[in-house]
């Protein structure tokens, strides 16, 4: 499959990747051995728009983001050190999500996006989720998107999300 993030604590490499239409964590050593590995519950698509998409917690907890294709819901799953998944949830709005999950954590706070879209707009949403993933709506932004489709003809557009080590600002 294709690796859509990478994050390392403490001496192990986590990856989220994406085979066919599994959604999978897998936890490397610092020698790049397989230790373990988990997939996500559903069917996920393999979109240039689900990267990015995992994180850790203080406490060396993972996080993995993830937009399901059969339901068109953003899944956010947590798993300890050794990949045990510690609960899961599932976010749809009124429109389906289709696009642009990408994650940013600082602490003990957990933000992901999720992109929607009309015939003339994208709205990106924006969450907050907690380490008991209970979540916080940030935003909702209307994106003016021109719909012009790239070489392998699709029209769906990236997102990123920064924080500011400083003063934890999300950019």
């Amino acid at each position: 499959g294709s690796i859509q993030g990478i994050v390392v604590s403490s001496g192990n490499v986590y990856t989220a990747a994406l085979d066919s239409t599994v959604l999978r964590i897998n936890k490397l050593d610092s020698s790049l051995s397989p230790q373990a590995g988990n997939d996500v519950a559903g069917t996920y698509g393999n979109t240039v728009g689900q990267r990015r998409n995992i994180g850790k917690d203080s406490s060396g907890n993972i996080y993995i983001a993830g937009l399901r294709t059969d339901t068109h819901e953003l899944v956010v799953a947590k798993y300890d050190v050794n990949l045990n998944l510690q609960g899961s949830v599932r976010r749809i709005n009124d429109k389906s999500f289709y696009t642009g999950v990408t994650m940013a954590t600082r602490g003990d706070n957990i933000y992901v996006t999720a992109v929607s879209s009309t015939s003339t707009q994208n709205l990106t949403s924006i969450y907050r989720f907690g380490t008991n993933l209970n979540d916080n709506f940030l935003s909702s932004t209307t994106l003016i998107a021109t719909f012009s489709q790239g070489q392998d003809g699709c029209a769906c557009e990236e997102r990123a999300l920064a924080i500011d080590p400083t003063n934890g600002d999300l950019y």
